[in-house]
């Protein structure tokens, strides 16, 4: 399915008021990015930050409550580091539970393409390869003073994390 909107209630909900959205190189509307209101503009947000792989995994059976879905998208907000060839507006659309909160789901795109993730770096240290120069140096100290990312660390944690 593609990300399409045929309600024009949705398309007036999205939109201001004698202006046209742009549409993706795709030909989808984007998802509404929040606009501050007076009262909040200039306040501090917190935000969960994550990449799409995380926004994704809100349907992977069991492993999020929905409740915890609902209160992070209700009361924090999320934003969201899409990659190429992510399609996270399609999975919102795709999503009820998203798609009902979809004002509070800010998409930033990469624009400079950089293949290096969170995953990727947690793999390559449980692999005992090196990650110098894609973490800070006091990064990898850090990591390698609390023994972070190991094989055997990950195993201890998947006994904790049902």
């Amino acid at each position: 399915q593609s990300y399409s909107m045929n309600s024009s209630d949705e398309i007036a909900s999205l939109s201001k008021p004698g202006r046209k959205r742009k549409r993706d190189a795709h030909g989808h509307l984007p998802v509404k990015r929040n606009q501050p209101s007076l009262e909040t503009k200039g306040v501090p947000q917190l935000k969960l930050l994550c990449g799409t792989d995380i926004l994704e995994s809100f349907a992977v059976p069991n492993l999020w409550k929905l409740e915890d879905i609902s209160e992070i998208l209700t009361d924090y907000g999320m934003v969201c580091i899409t990659r190429a060839g992510n399609k996270a507006q399609q999975f919102i659309y795709e999503s009820d539970l998203l798609w009902s909160h979809k004002e509070n789901i800010h998409l930033a795109e990469e624009w400079i393409s950089n293949d290096t993730s969170a995953t990727k770096i947690r793999r390559a240290l449980r692999r005992h390869q090196s990650v110098r120069y894609l973490v800070p140096d006091s990064v990898l100290a850090y990591i390698e003073k609390h023994k972070l990312y190991t094989a055997e660390s990950e195993e201890q944690n998947s006994k904790v994390i049902p």
